[in-house]
């Protein structure tokens, strides 16, 4: 146990050596109607990201005002029920405000609907808000490199810090046991009774969770994290 804190404060530690090599100052949006939530968020994000920049807005309309004054915004996190969010009208508005700024969703609800709607709004990830720490992190660093602040000199091995087995909500465990089995899609989506695109937000929503670049990588780290079913099959 004492190694893999040790491990992982080395790999923050490179990922910080990184951004200072580069001159890379990260600044965060935090867009949450609770005050709690944004506090432990930023606590968070400060001892990942020693040199972060976090600006915090406590509903929708405060935060497209802010990121009206902040173009250089490298990521926006928001919750999903904030007041101002009309049918993700707020997701939608804060995409066109900053087109190059990746947007992650924090939200209480695991509902497909509501992954759905985020993800269609524009939203890069969707995160429940019961994940650890560690796969928190490891989601905020793969949306700061699809905005393109951490790229140039971070290897395979800094981009995902995963340490400890991922915590998935049951919707995202019947996925992942038929995605393990092979199934498209489509295929997922006959058997569980959902949407293609609802299927594909949980797909993407499990490889960042894994760590994994693509479905074979999502169902070995499954296997061999234990996430799956013995027979390797789901319930009912």
């Amino acid at each position: 146990m004492q190694y893999r804190v040790t491990h992982r404060a080395h790999r923050l530690a490179k990922l910080a050596q990184q951004v200072a090599k580069h001159r890379i100052m990260m600044k965060i949006l935090l867009a949450d109607d609770h005050a709690a939530i944004r506090a432990g968020l930023k606590y968070l994000l400060r001892r990942a990201f020693p040199d972060i920049v976090v600006i915090e807005a406590c509903d929708y309309a405060e935060a497209h005002s802010l990121a009206h004054l902040h173009h250089d915004l490298n990521l926006v996190i928001m919750d999903l029920a904030m007041p101002g969010n009309n049918a993700g009208e707020g997701i939608v508005s804060m995409r066109a405000q900053l087109p190059a700024t990746a947007i992650m969703v924090f939200s209480a609800s695991d509902d497909p609907q509501d992954i759905a709607k985020a993800t269609a709004a524009g939203a890069y990830a969707y995160l429940h808000k019961s994940v650890s720490n560690a796969e928190m992190v490891a989601v905020i660093r793969r949306s700061l490199e699809h905005s393109g602040l951490i790229h140039s000199g971070v290897t395979d091995d800094t981009r995902c810090m995963k340490t400890s087995k991922p915590k998935l909500t049951p919707r995202q465990q019947e996925v992942l046991g038929l995605l393990a089995q092979g199934m498209t899609n489509k295929q997922i989506g006959r058997v569980l009774q959902i949407s293609d695109m609802t299927v594909k937000t949980h797909v993407t929503t499990i490889l960042q969770l894994l760590c994994a670049t693509n479905r074979t990588e999502a169902a070995r780290h499954a296997a061999r994290d234990g996430l799956l079913p013995m027979d390797g099959c789901t319930d009912g």
